[in-house]
């Protein structure tokens, strides 16, 4: 019996370290109470790029949650494998290149997102949908 516990707790462990990632791709995406549009409300609206962890599925929706533990369902079709990070501390510094030496081209806030572009040395090539685009620490963001 314990070596059965032990082999579930060891495959439910792995399972939590694979989770899937999926950004927004659409402008705004509906985060709902339950896997409808009719039998649902809207918990939360989330902006293009907006990272999930796909917790389950049911027919055309992904069961989700944030980097907050803001938990609800997203339609499939609104959003995908492409990488997107969001701020996760209070304020950033965008940079010209990958690492602290480089000059700041604009500071970021908590809960902006951005595409990931690609990734150097913990640093990564961001892309906001202003167009604006620079280079982040990966450790004060939640996502890819």
């Amino acid at each position: 019996m314990k070596y059965l516990v032990a082999v579930f707790l060891t495959l439910f462990a792995c399972g939590i370290c694979r989770a899937e990632i999926v950004a927004v791709t659409v402008e705004t995406a509906e985060v709902r109470s339950n896997p409808s549009l009719v039998a649902s409300y809207v918990v939360l609206e989330a902006p293009r790029y907006y990272p999930f962890s796909v917790q389950g599925e049911s027919g055309d929706f992904y069961e989700v949650i944030d980097y907050q533990g803001n938990n609800g369902w997203i339609l499939k079709t609104q959003a995908s494998d492409a990488k997107g990070v969001v701020v996760k501390v209070e304020t950033v510094n965008i940079r010209n290149g990958p690492g602290t030496s480089y000059p700041i081209l604009f500071k970021a806030y908590r809960g902006v997102t951005f595409s990931v572009l690609r990734e150097k040395g913990g640093w990564l090539n961001v892309l906001h949908e202003s167009g604006k685009r620079g280079w982040i620490s990966k450790a004060l963001t939640w996502g890819q």
